[in-house]
């Protein structure tokens, strides 16, 4: 269960960067499932753009997020609560 914003935060960039951090991609954009590629386009989708994007504070911030290498280091030195 997500109970923070912290741990919301992390597991977005989990979902995205995932396929990234072992290997299967070099870029996290490159890997074809993940809901990366749905969020970012304008295609019809289930997922809901406008929660994710308000959350982050609009497309470009989500983006931004995503692209800050700096983030995997951050997020690997947090523990998840349980």
């Amino acid at each position: 269960m997500i109970k923070t914003e912290t741990q919301f935060s992390y597991l977005q960039y989990y979902i995205h960067h995932n396929a990234r951090k072992h290997g299967i991609v070099k870029k996290f954009q490159d890997h074809d499932w993940n809901s990366w590629h749905e969020l970012i386009s304008q295609k019809d989708t289930f997922l809901d753009r406008d929660f994710i994007f308000d959350y982050f504070g609009c497309k470009e911030s989500f983006i931004a997020f995503h692209n800050d290498q700096q983030l995997s280091d951050k997020f690997e030195a947090l523990k998840m609560e349980e």
